[in-house]
């Protein structure tokens, strides 16, 4: 006589138990979405014409999505705003093709038709894309690297040696958070 085991439960559903005490089924994960689908779009749409966000925080994350029944990666797109008073908002996700010049450009044009303006600098990382995109939508506006973006890519360098590395990454790190313009141009001299 064997016994048999109950099914293995998935990770997924371990993370759920271990965090709420309990698991969802499949339908009823299905179900809640139904529901929060309409909520989540409405407030993606929302106007945000009511203030101007001088600064923008623009950057992208790859995540695989099922369509037609098959997996592909796709580029969610997001942009944090922030208002004048030092409030930040995250004014909109989409998900474009990639992070290419035109799907940056197709959500920085829907941006601005809900009413984005008064955008004075726009923080991102160097991607040649995203770049492109934010200099031909916010003309004027002043574009910056991401200091943690740059901090990454120097700590990647391929060309200094791994038990090296922690020396350049520590320089940057430095640099960036000196107070002023001066004392940053003096740290960095040191680089």
């Amino acid at each position: 006589m064997s016994r048999s085991s109950p099914p293995a439960k998935s990770p997924l559903s371990r993370r759920n138990a271990a965090g709420c005490g309990t698991s969802f089924s499949k339908s009823t994960v299905s179900a809640l979405c139904a529901r929060l689908d309409p909520l989540v779009t409405a407030w993606n749409e929302r106007p945000l014409g009511e203030q101007a966000f001088p600064f923008v925080l623009a950057d992208a994350l790859v995540v695989k999505v099922r369509e037609q029944e098959r997996v592909r990666s796709l580029a969610a797109l997001i942009a944090i705003g922030i208002n004048a008073a030092g409030y930040r908002e995250i004014l909109g996700i989409q998900l474009g093709d990639s992070e290419s010049e035109n799907s940056w450009a197709g959500f920085f044009t829907w941006l601005k038709r809900r009413g984005l303006s008064g955008v004075d600098l726009v923080v991102s990382d160097a991607h040649t894309g995203l770049v492109a995109a934010v200099q031909r939508h916010f003309q004027g506006c002043t574009w910056q690297r991401c200091q943690t973006h740059l901090a990454g890519d120097v700590h990647a360098l391929r060309s200094v040696r791994p038990p090296h590395r922690p020396g350049p990454s520590a320089a940057v790190g430095a640099n960036v958070r000196q107070p002023g313009t001066q004392s940053a141009g003096d740290a960095g001299d040191g680089l």
